[in-house]
């Protein structure tokens, strides 16, 4: 039997630096991020590979609702990087995959 794991999800910096001066947890985030945090001295970054899998992220927002034109914008630059990665592997529809 596998042991429940303490698990405390936020998409706040602030919050997650918090938590880990507070507390004995550990934390995940970019690597850009947690070199910025380790340049100023806040956290110490150690290089560890998750023993478990991330599901895809998402964009949630209400479907009741009209994208404002700059978050139109972002949603329009992801997708159209996701295209670009996906052709660059092979990926995308048209190239060899499903």
């Amino acid at each position: 039997m596998q042991g429940r794991l303490d698990i405390t999800e936020t998409a706040s910096t602030v919050a997650a630096t918090t938590l880990l001066e507070h507390s004995d947890r550990a934390t995940e985030m970019p690597a850009s991020l947690a070199g910025h945090q380790r340049r100023l001295g806040v956290l110490c970054v150690l290089q560890a590979v998750p023993l478990y899998a991330v599901p895809p992220i998402h964009l949630i927002t209400r479907c009741s609702r009209v994208m404002s034109p700059p978050t139109q914008a972002i949603v329009d630059w992801v997708l159209a990087q996701a295209t670009l990665a996906a052709v660059s592997a092979g990926c995308a529809p048209g190239h060899g995959q499903p």
